[in-house]
């Protein structure tokens, strides 16, 4: 309750888990070297399954991850929030952690609830969501557009503020969502305002930055078939420049006038802030 107490009089900072940058900068693990990638893309899968979280990184323990989470939700939401219906707002916060990385509207959370057996109003979904956001658990990402009536009417994705906590939910991992969550939450760190993007003609792009204009799409296989939207995104913002990120492959594309960098995720999270 500190911020509601001190309201105008301090500055708020996010304070995200540690980045794969952090936890592998300790690991001593030569990037140079031809003979070393395997070693740091077994690093970064352990990441993507484990996340950044001190304690449960250390230890890489499912029970730990629990434990955290129980206090997380309980502490910062539930208790801090007053919620009375604690199995609604579980089922709930169950729902949006397996939603991850994909789009949701507040009316197809709460169908998704009914289908569960769990009745519920639209407000309440959206109280509950917020409640959520406000304890950076969660991060609803809203659509680019010029239109503030079309962002809002528009579905938003969600990202995890850790890609550990989908492993309490999700067997076996989707290494590709797990993948686009990284990318959310590294671009954030960096500073940018990301959202997703679509095209005129319905196709998604993953990432745009607000200000800067910056064209991210998450492509770990079948890169080949992201570059057309991906360009087309690009010429729809007035930029000459995309970046795909992947699994292994690396280069340079060329779509009509837009350069398209191919980089692999692991080397892309290692790229320091704004680069």
């Amino acid at each position: 309750e500190i911020p509601s107490r001190l309201r105008g009089r301090y500055i708020s900072v996010l304070l995200l888990p540690f980045s794969f940058r952090e936890v592998s900068s300790k690991e001593k693990i030569d990037i140079t070297t031809f003979r070393e990638r395997g070693a740091i893309k077994a690093l970064l899968n352990d990441y993507m399954t484990w996340g950044g979280f001190p304690e449960v990184w250390i230890y890489r323990s499912r029970e730990k991850l629990v434990s955290l989470l129980e206090t997380m939700f309980y502490r910062d939401v539930m208790e801090r929030h007053r919620i009375r219906e604690t199995a609604v707002f579980l089922e709930l916060a169950r729902l949006a952690i397996s939603s991850y990385s994909c789009p949701a509207t507040w009316h197809s959370l709460r169908k998704a609830m009914k289908a569960a057996g769990v009745n519920v109003d639209v407000k309440t979904v959206i109280s509950y969501v917020e409640y959520m956001r406000q304890a950076n658990l969660l991060f609803p990402v809203k659509r680019f557009t010029y239109s503030e009536r079309e962002a809002l009417a528009s579905p938003k994705k969600i990202y995890l503020v850790d890609p550990g906590i989908a492993t309490l939910l999700e067997k076996p991992m989707d290494r590709a969502r797990r993948a686009e969550n990284l990318v959310f939450l590294e671009l954030v760190r960096r500073g940018y305002e990301p959202c997703y993007y679509v095209t005129k003609t319905g196709k998604e792009v993953d990432f745009v930055t607000m200000r800067e204009r910056i064209v991210v799409e998450v492509a770990l296989e079948d890169w080949e078939k992201h570059t057309g939207k991906v360009a087309e995104a690009a010429r729809e913002l007035g930029v000459d420049e995309a970046t795909i990120v992947t699994w292994d492959a690396e280069g340079e594309e060329r779509v009509g006038n837009c350069r398209i960098f191919l980089v692999p995720l692991w080397k892309w999270l290692l790229q320091g802030a704004k680069e």
